[in-house]
């Protein structure tokens, strides 16, 4: 007989636990599968699929759609749930099936059965494929489980899951499936280390462990480590640690506790399997402090092993500490820790990565933290970008110097290469060093998704944004950009969704708030818009974007007050201290001057503004696309394919 191969979505059904279920009770069990079979013959039929086959316990079916396979696994569910229950697993891929004497294989059917493993009873899996053909079905709730290794299953493999009520979603730790040796194993979060020496100003030291051990394993390959931002979202929180594992998709997390007395430092570290709250090892160090760095070491070398992320005969390599001073590595965890607080912090993380830099000169870490604040500091127009951008590019290529391995400074580079030299070439190499020195780093990941859409290239955009979110699933952060894939090309439902996930994770995102402004008005909804954008304002005392959305909004529906006082405020704050001129020529275009929005907008490029690069990518750049002089202006400056 000769083969014959269909295209087909394909639907695996098993009963989960039917074996233990036999030996205890074979009249029940009896029953249990007598009922799973009917009801499968009954609905497969009724919803235009066929059982290919039944496996004991479990049955094959094909179906010609994709809509079709996913309606008969929601009614089998359904009656599945009803009394008496049958736990009932579902998994459902499409491709090529193999028909041959009597026999069905393929590799579609064989990714379909391990899909299917992964399931819980009540629960419906699917691939990314079968997801793909049915999202543009509004009653139908979906959820991502994330990225899965399956045996003899080349790349990494997403799953699905339906989450309309009454249908079960499994968390990570419960899928158990068909899965590639310690595939799931290999995950950790390493929550925030708790300051026990009861002075609130040591709450840098402990961070700062925690942070250092954090980037130690993520230098690990195959060892899936949450990200920075999320792992410190459980700060001060008494958390269940499955909810911690549920929420940032891993197995294990370490937890412990930072004390400083004088000289003399203890660390506690234990690490918990979060299925069970398992003790998989605990420790306790007494050192001095000159050996923190050891310590350091000695926790992520202790922690791989115990995750087999290495080979034995190839242990971990201590890292070296890239300073010997003491003062100066705790002066670097001050920087590092006002930095993170962004715009307020800034001018204290400039003081104390100066103060670590004159201390130990080659430290390439504290170059690369100055860096990256008098980066932000000229993207958010608290400094001139002729005066910020250039001293970020000059530390950065100092701190490479120092230490060729420097990630962070590969990032500024990038970032500079883009919003001041405007050179796209040297972008895109810059990154894609960073990602190779550092692939867990969310940062790269963002800079990466707007530079693809500023050029043109959205589906690289948009799988950008995808990791981004991997990495760090509750940061708020690591969901922004993908809001603005969606904006821009015009699929403002779908922005909505995820910025509604944004606000999910944090109401007050101001982010989000704008974001779901600029989604309203260009639904045509300017009155809805203006009470999102007047939100985003008073959350943000007037800082960022708000403003100029705002200003806009209002002067459309000509309610001009506003942008006339913020216009004569800025005129006047410009006499005193630095105002970007881009700023200014937003509110003189509301105002609809466009002559003195287009001489600002000039004095914008002289000054080498980093915002101009964004020119079609944030909408509020739109204000000047009707007058032919502004795009004449930017032809030269953006990349576009």
């Amino acid at each position: 007989m000769n083969k014959q191969r269909q295209l087909a979505a394909i639907l695996f059904a098993d009963i989960a636990g039917y074996t233990s279920l036999m030996q205890k009770d074979e009249s029940s069990a009896t029953q249990i599968l007598r009922r799973f079979q009917n009801e499968m013959e009954e609905k497969v039929e009724n919803n235009g699929g066929q059982i290919i086959n039944f496996y004991g316990d479990g049955a094959l079916c094909i179906f010609q759609n994709t809509l079709e396979a996913i309606n008969c696994a929601m009614v089998l569910q359904s009656n599945f749930e009803q009394k008496p229950i049958v736990p009932v697993r579902i998994g459902l891929h499409s491709g090529t099936v193999v028909f041959e004497n009597g026999k069905v294989y393929g590799d579609s059917v064989n990714l379909t059965s391990r899909i299917e493993s992964m399931g819980i009873p009540g629960a419906i899996l699917f691939s990314k494929k079968i997801r793909d053909d049915l999202k543009n079905q509004p009653k139908l709730k979906m959820v991502e489980l994330g990225s899965f290794e399956f045996k003899n299953v080349e790349e990494p493999i997403e799953i699905f899951a339906i989450a309309n009520v009454g249908f079960k979603v499994p968390n990570r730790s419960e899928m158990k499936g068909k899965l590639k040796d310690g595939t799931l194993n290999r995950s950790i979060a390493v929550l925030p280390f708790s300051n026990m020496s009861g002075n609130p100003n040591e709450e840098y030291f402990s961070d700062g462990i925690t942070e250092e051990i954090i980037h130690s394993l993520a230098q690990l390959k195959d060892l899936k480590v949450a990200g920075r931002t999320s792992a410190f979202s459980f700060k001060g929180k008494d958390v269940d640690l499955r909810e911690v594992g549920q929420k940032l998709n891993v197995r294990t997390v370490l937890e412990g506790s930072f004390r400083k007395a004088g000289n003399r430092i203890r660390i506690t570290a234990q690490l918990i399997k979060v299925a069970d709250g398992f003790h998989l090892w605990s420790e306790r160090y007494d050192r001095e402090l000159t050996d923190v760095f050891e310590v350091q070491d000695e926790i992520a070398a202790t922690i791989a092993e115990k995750l087999k992320v290495t080979l034995f005969e190839n242990p971990i390599e201590s890292s070296q500490p890239q300073t010997q001073n003491i003062e100066a590595y705790q002066l670097y965890l001050k920087g590092r820790y006002f930095k993170g607080k962004r715009v307020e912090g800034y001018p204290k993380a400039v003081e104390y990565f100066s103060k670590v830099i004159d201390l130990d000169p080659r430290y390439s870490k504290a170059y690369s933290g100055l860096a990256v604040v008098y980066f932000y500091m000229s993207a958010y127009g608290m400094i001139r970008p002729k005066e910020g951008y250039p001293k970020a590019k000059e530390l950065a290529l100092k701190s490479i110097e120092i230490d060729p391995d420097n990630a962070e400074a590969y990032l500024m580079l990038g970032g500079i290469a883009f919003c001041y030299d405007w050179n796209f070439d040297n972008t895109r190499k810059y990154l894609k060093k960073a990602m190779s020195l550092n692939p867990g780093e969310l940062e790269f990941y963002k800079g990466s998704t707007m530079i693809e859409l500023t050029i043109g290239d959205f589906d690289k955009a948009i799988e950008n944004s995808k990791k981004a979110i991997e990495l760090e699933p509750i940061n708020p952060d690591a969901w922004v950009e993908m809001p603005y894939c969606y904006i821009h090309t015009g699929q403002l439902d779908q922005a909505l969704k995820f910025i509604d996930e944004i606000l999910e994770l944090d109401s007050n995102d101001i982010e989000a708030i704008r974001l779901k402004g600029i989604v309203f008005e260009k639904k045509g909804d300017i009155k809805k818009a203006i009470t999102y954008y007047q939100k985003a304002f008073e959350l943000s005392n007037g800082e960022g974007f708000a403003p100029f959305y705002l200003a806009i909004a209002l002067s459309k529906t000509g309610q001009t007050d506003f942008a006339r006082n913020l216009l004569n405020g800025m005129l006047e704050q410009a006499k005193l201290t630095y105002v970007p001129s881009l700023f200014i020529a937003y509110i003189y275009a509301a105002l609809g001057e466009m002559d003195h929005a287009f001489e600002r907008f000039e004095k914008a490029f002289e000054d080498k503004d980093g915002m101009l690069v964004y020119y079609y990518v944030e909408p509020a750049f739109e204000i000047f696309q009707s007058d032919a002089r502004f795009e004449e202006k930017v032809k030269n400056l953006i990349f576009r394919k």
